[in-house]
């Protein structure tokens, strides 16, 4: 069995590694390494990425319990600060403490005190205050607890032209309205520094709840509400959002109270900023997004619906209810971001080793190879060289049996065609020797023309067995380029008189091949022989025309040279055609020598000849080169 070079190196482009260059030498231990190495990075890396997907999921499913955590206990804060100071709003406005007529030295400073001893209950109070019916302030108090300040007449402010107090006017007995968190404002412009605010208003009416005598007013401090939410201890890790129905509010961090209003130009709010966000918070879809480093979680709270449960507050009527609602929103950041952010500090060095560690194994399996390669290197070399060898013995063996099938035939043609004129010789001698005295001078003479033609025919029929044998025991012979289009012409100058004789017409096709290494003595006798035999074997009732064809045929190339002469029927001289002293028409003079001596040149070339013929049509003799 031979083992071809590209069977055993599997597709490498070198031939040696001994005398590969460097380039390419790297170039395949780098195409081995890659081989080796990438697939196990990949592989290694998809687990980890797995690995990591698994722990950030991990972490963002915490992350939102964490947020809802923070989210149900900051709600329960704002609902339990809230309904007390809701109640007692309400309680306020319905016992007729507070239509006192303040005209009244003694009966305002009763009042004032009562609601100071009110307002010193609550730690969550911007300001209290009384309003007519005109939006008119009469009665103010700053402050809560220790830093209780009454507002003297001289600085109340005319309210008539605020929301809040728009709203107000719509009240009706046993109803509230408790405002969006906003900013508040001093003599209409925005107090500094900033202070976002949420009112709870009440009607004021007579006893018989006939009259509306004015609106009271409590001002809760939304910083205060968020700074006692710090009592959870919650806030110092998740930052908190709480957002009116616009998205404007208060961002409490860690160490500072952000404000964002859309009156504060370059403090726009969550609704121009985080334009996401806010369409998160309005879909209602979902109770988180994600959001940079992390993600925010949030619920919108009803505050009306929420403060309607409780029971001293089931009677009361909120109007505008829509303007009450609040997000409450936090944000918790997540460690694990990005394609392996899931990955904490041991698993990233535990990835970094197993990669060092692939890559030693990468490199030892890629000298490995390297190793297996020369190896093999070498065997292709020995099996290349017994291939040669095997082809040159093949080669010989060939030639040396067209050598004996030669010799087989030129020892049938020697003991053949020598046998028959010897035998006409030996018989005329033999007979002039013996009766010579009998014979007249005219059969004497006939004799002598008679062995005088034997001893001709024998002597041609010797030129050609030397000519023959020249062929056969050639030694050496020398090839070069040979431009068929040019051998075709020198014989067809030798023929030209048969041609004009004939009225022969010969086309030419050479698109195949034009030019062949070969023997150039060889080449031109060949093409002589065959042009002279269809000329001599030429149909006389047509003219003779002549067609040379170039081809390839797996790889060889092959002459094909046509004519419409007579044809040879190969059912009975199919074995004989390249015989020696061959002839198929009786009418034709020929010694049959021509394509016997062809097909001993072509064979000695290593080479093929056939015909193809039918009678009447035209032959057809192919070269195989």
């Amino acid at each position: 069995m031979k083992i071809t070079s590209g069977e055993v190196k599997n597709n490498l482009t070198f031939e040696h590694l001994e005398i590969i260059s460097l380039p390419l030498l790297f170039s395949l231990m780098l195409r081995l390494f890659t081989r080796f190495y990438v697939p196990m990075v990949l592989l290694l890396a998809v687990i980890f990425y797995i690995i990591s997907e698994v722990k950030s999921k991990h972490e963002l499913h915490s992350a939102i319990l964490r947020g809802e955590s923070e989210i149900t206990i900051r709600k329960s804060n704002i609902l339990n600060i809230l309904t007390p100071l809701v109640t007692n709003n309400k309680y306020l406005g319905s016992i007729g403490l507070l239509n006192t007529n303040i005209t009244d030295t003694v009966k305002k400073k009763k009042l004032v005190n009562n609601l100071i001893q009110f307002t010193k209950g609550q730690s969550f109070f911007e300001q209290v205050r009384i309003l007519d019916t005109l939006g008119k302030e009469v009665l103010r108090i700053n402050g809560f607890r220790d830093s209780i300040q009454v507002v003297a007449d001289d600085n109340l402010q005319d309210k008539s032209l605020r929301d809040y107090f728009k709203v107000a006017t719509l009240l009706e007995p046993g109803e509230m309205y408790i405002s969006p968190i906003e900013l508040n404002k001093e003599y209409n412009a925005v107090d500094l520094p900033y202070r976002a605010v949420v009112r709870i208003v009440s009607p004021i009416y007579s006893g018989t709840n006939d009259v509306c005598l004015g609106y009271f007013v409590t001002n809760i401090s939304v910083a205060n509400l968020l700074s006692a939410f710090s009592r959870t201890l919650m806030t110092d890790n998740f930052p908190l959002m709480l957002l009116n129905h616009n998205g404007e509010g208060i961002i409490k961090t860690k160490e500072q109270i952000l404000y964002r209003f859309n009156e504060l130009k370059e403090l726009s709010s969550i609704k121009d900023s985080l334009p996401l966000l806010f369409g998160k918070l309005e879909e209602k879809k979902t109770r988180y997004v994600k959001h940079g480093d992390g993600i925010f979680v949030f619920e919108k709270l009803k505050l009306t619906e929420e403060l309607a449960v409780n029971n001293f507050l089931k009677e009361v009527t909120f109007i505008q209810p829509t303007n009450s609602d609040v997000y409450l929103v936090t944000y918790v950041a997540l460690s694990n971001i990005g394609a392996f952010g899931g990955l904490n500090k041991v698993d990233v060095n535990l990835m970094i080793i197993l990669f060092f560690l692939l890559l030693i194994v990468a490199l030892m399996l890629t000298k490995r190879k390297m190793n297996e390669l020369e190896m093999i290197d070498e065997i292709t070399i020995l099996n290349k060289k017994l291939y040669a060898d095997q082809e040159k013995l093949e080669e010989s063996i060939a030639q040396l049996s067209r050598r004996n099938t030669q010799l087989k035939e030129f020892s049938q043609i020697i003991s053949h065609n020598i046998r028959s004129p010897l035998a006409g010789l030996t018989l005329l001698i033999d007979f002039l020797h013996q009766d010579q005295m009998k014979l007249s001078e005219q059969e004497k003479k006939e004799v002598i023309e008679k062995l005088i033609f034997s001893a001709k025919t024998l002597n041609n029929l010797t030129d050609d067995l030397f000519e023959t044998v020249s062929v056969l025991d050639s030694g050496e012979l020398v090839f070069e380029e040979i431009d068929l289009l040019k051998a075709l012409d020198k014989s067809k100058d030798v023929l030209t008189a048969q041609i004009l004789q004939a009225n022969a017409s010969i086309e030419v096709d050479t698109n195949a091949w034009r030019n062949i290494k070969y023997n150039r003595q060889y080449l031109e006798s060949i093409i002589f022989n065959l042009l002279s035999n269809a000329l001599k074997y030429r149909d006389e009732n047509r003219a003779l025309v002549l067609k040379i064809t170039t081809e390839i045929v797996e790889g060889k190339k092959v002459l094909k040279v046509s004519d419409n002469g007579r044809g040879i029927n190969l059912e009975w001289h199919g074995e004989n055609v390249f015989g020696l002293h061959k002839t198929f028409h009786r009418d034709s003079s020929g010694k049959g020598f021509g394509l016997f001596m062809t097909k001993t040149q072509i064979e000695t070339l290593g080479g093929k000849i056939r015909v193809e013929s039918e009678v009447g049509k035209g032959s057809t003799f192919i070269i195989t080169f």
